[in-house]
């Protein structure tokens, strides 16, 4: 299976593996990626929404991984000011490299990950998990993505894996949407911190706009051998920003109809355009479509 897609169209389908037909064959996504017109920057258009819709959705293949036996996200790279696609997860240019919050997704995603389904009894609007064991290292995943704005308090009672050694949580969050990095401007990162733990209860809070990856270590791991995040490319962790710039970008404002300076100038660009193409069709003298 392969798409890209916009306009919330993956957080309303993250349940469409829970009902597959599971007699038939088994899916391989291809390729799978979300835009989000009118949030982000100029020069990309990855940022925190469509890495949100997107770790919503890969929760699903987790969940269904008898069915989804494998996911690429697509495309990978892009050299910036010469791309063809304008959703990737590595953009470079001669000088400098910058991982979209997209990319660390999939940098958390796949370094934490169990082998088995856990069944989890999480049910709030606006919540995407998945909850995974790994009995060999004694481990429990728990994705979750948050895609509301308020930050959400959660408690895990793990009865029956055992002594709770600790937890901790690796995470991405920003109180924007369009939050997102770009050359010598990053605003996203990944983080870690400490869960709260009493006697087989996990507690935490996850910030709102946020992708958690919560490890909890029971039995006889202490977490010391848990994925530990790498170091972010010099130009990136230089110097990590507060996101304080939005962005409109002429196809947001044709599609949304939202009304602004910026807007309004994309607009009038837009409508001269057309008005060209009009009096030019209109001249012409023969059935012929004349150049434009």
């Amino acid at each position: 299976e392969h798409y890209y897609t916009g306009n919330n169209t993956l957080f309303n389908n993250n349940d469409r593996y829970d009902n597959y037909e599971r007699t038939g064959a088994t899916v391989f996504v291809g390729e799978y990626a979300a835009t989000c017109w009118g949030f982000g920057n100029l020069i990309t258009k990855n940022n925190l929404w469509a890495a949100i819709e997107e770790a919503g959705y890969m929760t699903s293949f987790e969940r269904n991984g008898d069915l989804v036996k494998m996911a690429a996200y697509a495309p990978t790279f892009a050299k910036i000011n010469s791309q063809c696609w304008k959703i990737n997860l590595i953009w470079f240019d001669s000088h400098k490299i910058v991982l979209t919050p997209n990319y660390f997704v999939q940098m958390l995603y796949a370094n934490n990950t169990g082998s088995r389904v856990v069944n989890t009894d999480l049910n709030k609007k606006g919540i995407y998990s998945v909850t995974t064991v790994d009995q060999q290292s004694q481990t429990l995943y728990v994705k979750l993505v948050n895609s509301n704005s308020n930050s959400v308090d959660l408690s895990f009672d793990v009865s029956g894996f055992g002594t709770v050694n600790g937890a901790d949580v690796q995470y991405i969050a920003n109180e924007s949407k369009g939050a997102c990095n770009q050359p010598d401007y990053t605003t996203i990162v990944p983080m870690q911190k400490d869960c709260a733990t009493e006697d087989n209860k996990v507690t935490t809070t996850v910030d709102g706009y946020s992708v958690n990856v919560i490890r909890i270590y029971y039995g006889d791991n202490d977490g010391s051998t848990a994925f530990a995040l790498p170091d972010l490319p010099s130009n990136m962790s230089s110097d990590v920003k507060a996101y304080d710039e939005f962005f409109v970008t002429p196809e947001a404002a044709i599609t949304l109809g939202v009304t602004g300076g910026a807007v309004l100038l994309a607009g009038a660009a837009v409508a001269v355009i057309l008005l060209v193409r009009s009096k030019k069709q209109k001249s012409a003298k023969t059935g012929k479509q004349p150049p434009i």
